[in-house]
């Protein structure tokens, strides 16, 4: 019997014994910057762009062009507001966005145990709450 898989940007991909691999991994998601903005606005409801710009170091042509691309794909969504007299533009994370993570997320975890287990490495979640994963702490 044929296993449903995820496949690159959230599509459904047949394999025959059910495995996914890195090459199942969104790549809209899976560049660093984009991972990065993704993650920030999963543990935020909303951030600035130089509150993101901050957070992930980014220069500011960097940052405008990977928002852009998430934006495009319907990632994120994004607004204006005034604050203080001055414009503000606020990144917010859409629900396809953050199912994207989530698949993204899910498949990382099914590929990267098989690795550990090849290195004799702790069984996954060992490591503690986050899994050995790196967290985006949530703002006050």
């Amino acid at each position: 019997m044929k296993a449903m898989t995820y496949g690159d940007k959230g599509k459904k991909s047949v394999r025959d014994d059910g495995r996914v691999t890195a090459m199942d991994l969104d790549a809209m998601v899976h560049e660093r910057l984009r991972l990065g903005i993704l993650s920030a606005l999963a543990a935020n409801d909303s951030m600035s762009f130089t509150e993101l710009r901050g957070a992930l170091g980014a220069t500011d042509g960097n940052l405008g062009v990977q928002a852009r691309k998430l934006e495009e794909a319907g990632y994120v969504e994004v607004g204006r507001e005034r604050a203080s007299g001055r414009n503000r533009t606020i990144y917010r994370i859409t629900e396809k966005g953050r199912s994207a993570l989530e698949r993204y997320l899910d498949i990382l975890r099914r590929v990267l145990p098989p690795l550990a287990d090849d290195r004799g490495a702790e069984e996954p979640g060992d490591e503690g709450e986050a899994g050995g994963l790196p967290t985006v702490a949530s703002r006050g």
